[in-house]
């Protein structure tokens, strides 16, 4: 889920410093720890043995893989920005995981390795998609599957707009794959949040930057605490059962047998 200058626009800023643990902090308990657990679900309904996680971020879809699946499956979950990977092994999961620093254009693992390939709320950032799909392809044995999501909704930078992708534009990218599916998940309420949180942090960042800012940092803490909480309390105006979820698309498919 996160990003440096690949996969991504080259100048973006990487998530180092203090970022993972604000996006840890900020926006994993309402944003994505319910998506996850969606996730988690659908990824242990076809059993995968063997399970990579792309773009995996502080590790929070990760960790609910690790529950769903158990010790019997290996998963490897990467990401290009290695302080991510270190606060979600700090973190912690319930089956053992390999971290492992890695580009999502150049997947560093042989063909075929993998039933199962997720990629989520990060594929938006790939300046190569069509060569982010062949990776996952690569690495997937023939028959396994794909579980892909872009975000909907306005997000935490707005310099991705442009990389959104309709229901058709992410289709057509898996056009040769069988069983592809497109389901559109999630809520304004969630994407509000992710968005106020994210000015916050911003504000945060100018303010305690002297030292005499620094005293202000227990305010902000109270105010991630009150936009979460106010996420939670008007979540309930929303009546979709997805609501709970970012807005996004989920694509899964299923890599072809082969002939």
């Amino acid at each position: 889920m996160t990003k440096t200058s690949s996969p991504g626009r080259a100048g973006d800023l990487a998530f180092t410093g203090a970022v993972p643990e604000m996006y840890q902090r900020c926006m994993v308990p309402l944003i994505f720890e319910p998506y996850a657990a969606d996730l988690a679900r659908r990824a242990a309904a076809s059993k995968p043995r063997r399970v990579l996680e792309v773009a995996a971020g502080t590790g929070v879809v990760t960790r609910r893989l690790a529950a769903a699946l158990g010790p019997e499956s290996t998963i490897v979950a990467t990401d290009l920005n290695p302080a991510m990977l270190e606060q979600a092994a700090a973190l912690g999961t319930d089956a053992p995981v390999e971290w492992r620093t890695a580009d999502a254009l150049a997947l560093p693992f042989e063909d075929g390795s993998f039933d199962l390939v997720t990629c989520v709320q990060s594929f938006h950032y790939m300046d190569d998609p069509g060569h982010a799909v062949r990776e996952i392809a690569r690495v997937l044995r023939p028959g396994g599957s794909a579980l892909v999501s872009s975000v909907v909704g306005f997000e935490y930078d707005r310099r991705n707009f442009e990389a959104r992708y309709t229901e058709h534009e992410l289709r057509a990218l898996f056009g040769d794959w069988d069983d592809v599916r497109v389901r559109e998940d999630g809520g304004r309420v969630v994407s509000w949040t992710v968005l106020t949180g994210s000015l916050v942090h911003g504000l945060e960042q100018r303010v305690t930057a002297s030292t005499a800012g620094r005293i202000l940092r227990p305010a902000f803490l109270a105010s991630y605490a009150l936009v979460n909480a106010t996420g939670l309390a008007l979540r309930g105006f929303e009546r979709d059962d997805t609501s709970a979820l970012p807005m996004n698309l989920t694509l899964t498919a299923r890599k072809p047998d082969l002939a």
